[in-house]
This record gives structure tokens, sequence and C-alpha cells, in this order.
């Protein structure tokens, strides 16, 4: 598989969505509605994302994104190209605080999820591109119903088993579009180091549930190695109050046995508690290591972000650490924040990244 490190070490990385103005929201939601067509939202799209790309680029960062700007979030990329879900089943619960849609009849794939995207990242792109897809197992679980998806799955896990194919297949389109790195965004597996989310979601067998989760990222990337390919996690961190950092040892365990190349995990703002969770970190994974924390806005200085990264190399040598934000600046209209403190955040990620490359390059 190609690495992220084989030229320059502390990679800085774009990570989900950035920040957009309201119009832009507004139209990708009046798409959906079907209230805007297609290749009109497309036309304007055309117009805006560049700013988006431009803006990574100034700040200095190795791989940039379109910043996610023609979806709705990273799971609605399957709501609008996938037949079988239907808006608005599945009210909110204690760990997720969005209505979501359910399965309601057998998945089939009725257009593109990101390749048409991507293609235009590719194409306007200065600098090395990365792409996210979501992962099949948090669609699966997210969005099976015990009252809405039973007459077409009788588990999450079946569901999980007809999503594979449609993510593998996007991810081979995104290889041979000339994308640079991948990310399959995998959140349900971060919520599994907490015993809270567990109980909420009737786990009782981790170990089949970590089972399930490493078959299901495997199937997805099995043979595809041409580029490197990375797997986040958002929501709850090894630094978030109250976790106990021995909860990640059997995540870290199932890790070892997915045949990806980068993890991310937040880290911003930790404590020395939180780095401790690094010394079951699997030695053949690039840590993605989350320094810039979204729900603030504040700029930090480089040397904080210095900081961050030569507290990690205690656990993880300089070689396979990058650097990203924790997780996207705006996965909602909720959380919109400002472009402008992004771009701030972002030269300052460049800015630490070029720190420790003089140091430890």
């Amino acid at each position: 598989m190609t690495n992220l490190h084989s030229k320059t070490p502390f990679q800085t990385l774009a990570v989900g969505s950035l920040p957009r103005d309201q119009w832009i929201y507004d139209l990708v939601t009046d798409r959906g509605l079907g209230r805007v067509s297609e290749s009109e939202s497309e036309r304007l799209l055309d117009r805006a994302v560049p700013g988006a790309i431009r803006m990574q680029e100034r700040a200095g960062l190795d791989f940039v994104s379109d910043g996610e700007w023609r979806r709705l979030n990273y799971l609605d990329v399957i709501v609008e190209a996938v037949d079988g879900l239907q808006r608005g089943l599945i009210p909110p619960r204690e760990f997720s605080t969005s209505t979501l849609p359910a399965v309601v009849s057998r998945l089939k794939q009725r257009s593109l999820l990101v390749a048409h995207s991507a293609e235009f990242l590719v194409n306007h792109a200065e600098e090395k591109t990365i792409v996210s897809v979501p992962s099949p197992h948090t669609i699966g679980k997210k969005f099976w119903s015990a009252d809405h998806s039973r007459e077409a799955y009788d588990t999450p896990e079946e569901c999980v088993q007809d999503v594979i194919p449609i993510i593998r297949a996007e991810i081979q389109r995104l290889v041979d579009l000339g994308v640079d790195a991948i990310q399959i965004d995998e959140p349900w597996l971060a919520s599994l180091a907490n015993p809270a989310f567990q109980a909420a979601e009737g786990i009782l067998d981790l170990d089949l549930e970590l089972e399930s989760n490493v078959a299901a990222i495997n199937a997805v990337v099995e043979g595809l190695d041409a580029v490197p390919i990375s797997v986040h996690v958002c929501g709850y961190s090894p630094t978030t109050p109250g976790s106990d950092f021995r909860n990640w040892s059997p995540l870290f365990d199932a890790l070892g046995l997915m045949d990806f190349e980068r993890f991310t995990l937040a880290f911003a703002g930790p404590n020395l508690d939180g780095f401790r969770v690094l010394e079951d970190f699997p030695e053949d994974k690039i840590l993605g290591l989350g320094v810039l924390d979204t729900a603030v806005s504040r700029i930090e200085r480089p040397g904080e972000l210095v900081d961050s990264a030569q507290s990690a190399m205690k656990y993880v040598p300089p070689e396979r650490i990058t650097l990203n934000s924790d997780c996207g600046f705006a996965p909602s209209a909720r959380n919109r924040g400002s472009l402008d403190q992004v771009y701030g955040r972002f030269s300052a990620m460049s800015d630490a990244a070029q720190i420790l490359r003089e140091s430890h390059g």
C-alpha cells in the first residue's frame, strides 16, 4: 500500500467537513428535497467549491478535500444515492441527537456516492487529495431499525453485508479517478470504547461486535492497495472526561487485524492519561493525531500543537504520525463555524508540522 510518509513526515490532512455559507447549505438541502435540480445545484457548487480547496492549499495542508460542501453530512451521500431508505423514521436517542433515515427495503444503488465530487476535486486541486466515504458498519448499525427494517433485513449485520459492495465499488472509482488518499468514516468504532454506548445500543458481546466491524472494513478494502486508506472515528475520545484508557485496548487489538494504513483519533487538549491509550496502538498503523478541537473556535499556537505531537511520540514514533483536526468542522447546520478561523487553525497546524519536520525529519 502507498505510504503517507513516503516523502514527508508529519503530513497534514483535512478530516471531514468545512464551514460553508448558509446559501450553500440551503442549496444542498433544497436539492435533497427536490426544490433545486441536480444540474443547477452542481452549476452553483462548481463555482463555490474551488474556494474551499484554495483555502486549504493556502493554509499549507498536504492533502486537501472539497470541504464536503456538496453533502449535508457524511451519511447523507448514502441516502441520496441508494434506494431502500426513508428519511425521518428513526428518532433521536442517547448517542444520536438527529433523526435518522431507516432501511425499509433491500438496498439498491441508483447513483454515485462521491465519485462525481471527487473528480471535480482531483481536476481543481494543486495539492494531493483526500476523499471520505462512510463505513458499511456504521451505515448498517445506524440505519437499521427493528420497527422498520425487518422485512428487508433480519439483523443490522445482514444490512451491512449489502452496503459493503456499494462502498467497495465507490472506493475503486476513487482510485481510478486518481484520488491520493481515501478516508472511511467509522464513528461507531470509537463509540464502542464507551460502556454507556454499549449499554444504550444493546451490545452484549463486544468481541463479536468488533469482529463484525473488522470483517466489514477488510471486505471493503481487500485488494484496493493503490492508495493509502484511513479509518476515521469521532465522538468518544481517549481524552473524553471520565473515559478509561483501558477501554481502548480491545479496540486497538481489532485495529491490528484491519487492512488499512492510518487511524485517526481525537487528541486535542488531552491530558497524560489520554495519551496513555497509545501504549496499545498497533505497530503497523499510522496515527492520525487530532490536534484541533472542532468544538471550539480558538486559533491555536503552533507550539501547542507541537507539544501534543511530542506527547504522542512517547508512544508512537514520529515516522508514524500525521496531523489533522479531531473531526469535521461543520458536520451539520448546527455547527457552521467560521471558514476564516479554520484557515487560521490549519495554518497553525501546517506551521507545527514544519517545526516537527525540522526537529525529527
